[in-house]
């Protein structure tokens, strides 16, 4: 699997965040970033989460986002919804978690784009129903 080959190293090179994530099955799964200090109420807030970072087609999953300024901080509230984490594959072994790769990019106004985050994205068994 070349395309996995160093893949924190290559997320941090690009200017990235690297923070692997875990969602456990049947649960939304819930994010929260703040960026203090700044202003992105006007950006847009784009996450898909794919099998590997270098799949096409339709990602297995994406992120909706809000944003507010609170304090002169941009507080980012990101989700994905039970019913698409329920959708991602499943582990080979039970009780393993299933290994997909995330990304969250920022669309500035004007056009720029920068991907900030970027990991793997595990899908774990829940034990309470």
């Amino acid at each position: 699997m070349a395309a996995q080959n160093n893949y924190p190293a290559r997320v941090r090179a690009g200017g990235a965040a690297y923070i692997p994530l875990t969602a456990f099955n049947n649960r939304d799964y819930p994010l929260l970033i703040v960026f203090r200090g700044v202003d992105l109420t006007t950006a847009t807030f784009r996450g898909q989460v794919r099998s590997r970072p270098d799949a096409d087609g339709a990602p297995q999953a994406e992120f909706s986002f809000t944003s507010e300024l609170v304090d002169g901080s941009t507080v980012v509230t990101g989700s994905i919804a039970k019913a698409d984490i329920v959708a991602l594959p499943v582990a080979a072994e039970p009780g393993a978690a299933s290994l997909s790769y995330y990304d969250i990019s920022i669309e500035m106004v004007g056009g720029i784009e920068e991907t900030k985050f970027a990991g793997e994205f595990y899908r774990a068994g829940s034990i309470t129903k």
